[in-house]
């Protein structure tokens, strides 16, 4: 048979067996989209039926709300959007009387962990005092400073007794705690979707493996790899809107993010869609999470390009300097006279009405229809921006576009964080690698992927399993990389249980459910960062580099245990 025909034919079947991996991605994604979209459902009556309000609020002097419920329209007589712009700050409806005490008992309670109870009258816009019940909790970052604060507020005027004492029924309480399943909803979707997302990119990338440059196979394998990244900014957005996810601030160059998210965008934009792009090369540094802007582009192109008509138009990002004056920022108190950089996202789309434009930032609120749209993404973006201590504007009119304008304050610092474009994939030297991790379809494709990058990889589904084999035997071992949330046992304490007895031992742990306490508590331990799945091969391979490195390298390495040895300390330290 001809080369050409035998050729051909391996093509096909190379094509039809991409073809089918696509399909069966997209019908998982349906599936997950589903139940996401059913839980953002639970979420929106669960904080519709609250008779009071939830909120998230900045820990400032005014406490400035971020998110209100719209609860605050019967406990205040105020329209949630109206507390989160901060044309009515929060404190000044606090009774003068109250203030201070209030300031006194947060501060109190902040300093130390767990929730909070505050009872004090707040003002009704009808000019009637009302006695409320709050609980609350400090939202830390990974540096356990204290962010935001995020609780609940009850009306308790009918519930006052005379000695000024506040009660609440049994029936407001169970409605209080529902509150916290609702993060609890969201950690557990989110967990369940990476690790779906972590099997579809690790098997994308045994496939790349197997096909050269050129092949026509790469085309579906890029839809693959884009279609990931979008799922795990959705993913990245339920964290966000439900502060699930901490983010850390460096000082950054812009222009690199932004080209790499056009170059994102024009791949895979239909070809009606126009997109441009204009970058200041002088445009100053900020102080920012690159995968924060990252999304915040993303779902402003998103929503750009889903506002062309019939998709054809124009959406254009620019990157600038500016000089905001005092009549710019007027009526926005997020923004600030002087230097700023300017991102901008335009497109010459169908614009939106007065009416929309006042309630765009809403969560939950889209003007798509039934199901197709979370109404998180602008929300999201509003959140992340006022994080990043900016500023959002909106400019539009029916049948002329959409702008949106984001200010951020410039840096002068020296050290700037830039991203890479480096997408180098590092080869193991049959180095012996133990990994352990419950899910089936993760484990398996991180089994496979490890062994062609030339590691020795022994996979265990259970940490009780994984623990036993390592008191056999703790030297056979040259890194263990670990699940974090598993039945019996979870990924840090496994981690501990085995530097108790191989104190020098290199380790990783890999997570689909980012807890910001559970981070902390892993780099007070010595267990280092975590990786959050889906993790590419890139970012995969050059932490394992570096763990190993710096095994190789510690001239201080304690000398490794012999199981009797191992035996003797664990039952000393217990």
């Amino acid at each position: 048979m001809p080369h050409s025909v035998i050729a051909t034919s391996t093509k096909n079947r190379w094509r039809e067996t991409i073809i089918n991996l696509k399909q069966d991605f997209e019908q998982r994604i349906a599936s997950l989209a589903a139940k996401l979209q059913e839980s953002e459902r639970r979420h929106r009556t669960l904080l519709s039926n609250l008779p009071g309000m939830a909120y998230r609020c900045r820990n400032d002097s005014e406490w400035t709300m971020e998110f209100a419920s719209e609860g605050s329209r019967n406990l205040l007589g105020v329209e949630p959007e109206t507390l989160v712009a901060g044309h009515i700050p929060y404190h000044s409806l606090i009774h003068a009387e109250d203030v201070e005490r209030i300031r006194h008992e947060v501060r109190s309670a902040i300093s130390r962990p767990g929730a909070y109870a505050l009872q004090y009258r707040v003002k009704h816009a009808s000019g009637q005092w009302r006695f409320v019940w709050e609980q609350g909790r400090p939202i830390l970052d990974n540096e356990g400073h204290v962010v935001a604060l995020e609780g609940y507020i009850a009306d308790m005027t009918h519930g006052v007794e005379n000695e000024g004492k506040y009660r609440i029924s049994e029936e407001r309480l169970r409605r209080v705690q529902k509150m916290e399943a609702i993060g609890i909803l969201a950690g557990g979707v989110a967990h369940d979707f990476n690790n779906v997302l972590a099997a579809i990119l690790g098997s994308a990338e045994l496939i790349k493996m197997d096909i050269e440059p050129g092949h026509p196979g790469r085309e579906f394998l890029d839809h693959i790899f884009l279609a990931v990244n979008r799922a795990r900014e959705v993913v990245q957005q339920v964290h966000t809107f439900s502060q699930q996810r901490e983010c850390e601030h460096n000082v950054v160059d812009l222009q690199l993010v932004v080209k790499e998210c056009v170059k994102l965008l024009r791949s895979t934009l239909p070809a009606m869609v126009k997109i441009s792009c204009h970058i200041d090369p002088d445009c100053s540094p900020v102080l920012a999470d690159p995968t924060q802007i990252h999304q915040i582009i993303m779902n402003l192109c998103t929503n750009a390009w889903q506002a062309l008509p019939e998709n054809h138009g124009h959406i254009k990002v620019s990157l600038e300097m500016c000089d905001l004056a005092e009549r710019v920022t007027a009526g926005h108190p997020d923004l600030h006279a002087g230097p700023a950089v300017r991102l901008s996202i335009r497109d010459d789309g169908s614009g939106m009405s007065a009416a929309t434009r006042a309630r765009i930032f809403e969560p939950f609120f889209t003007t798509k229809p039934a199901g197709e749209g979370s109404g998180l993404g602008l929300s999201v973006v509003q959140g992340i921006v006022k994080a990043h201590q900016g500023g959002i504007t909106v400019e539009s009119e029916p049948g002329k576009g959409t702008v949106f304008n984001i200010y951020l304050p410039p840096q002068t610092g020296d050290e700037t964080e830039t991203p890479t474009e480096s997408e180098t994939v590092l080869s193991g030297n049959h180095e012996r690698i133990m990994f352990v991790d419950d899910d089936e379809l993760a484990g398996h494709a991180m089994e496979k992927l490890l062994s062609r990058l030339n590691y020795q990889i022994k996979w265990f589904k259970h940490p009780e399993a994984a623990l036993a084999e390592f008191r056999a035997r703790p030297a056979e071992y040259d890194l263990v990389i670990t699940d974090l949330a598993m039945p019996g046992m979870t990924g840090d304490n496994l981690m501990a249980a085995m530097l108790n007895i191989r104190p020098n031992l290199p380790v990783l742990i890999i997570t689909g459910l980012i807890d910001p306490a559970i981070m902390k508590r892993t780099r007070e331990v010595g267990l280092g960062n975590v990786l959050s799945k889906p993790v590419s091969a890139t970012a995969l391979t050059r932490e394992i580099a570096q763990r190993l490195t710096h095994r190789a390298e510690s001239a201080l390495a304690r000398p490794i245990a012999t199981p009797s040895e191992a035996v003797n300390r664990e039952s000393t330290s217990s």
